[in-house]
């Protein structure tokens, strides 16, 4: 039984990658932000924070 890590795109390249376009509109930033991944979801939430806080009320 062999177990494979690494394979395939990761939810938080995925995710960084469509947070980064809504916000740059950018190919160059998705990429970027697509190698950052998780590290740049966590930076978008904590950016973006008090503008959802403010939406929700």
């Amino acid at each position: 039984m062999s177990m494979r890590y690494g394979s395939g795109i990761g939810l938080g390249s995925i995710l960084a990658v469509v947070l980064s376009w809504t916000r740059n509109h950018d190919l160059l930033w998705a990429v970027i932000d697509f190698i950052l991944g998780w590290i740049y979801v966590i930076y978008w939430f904590l950016t973006q924070y008090h503008f959802i806080s403010i939406r929700l009320g």
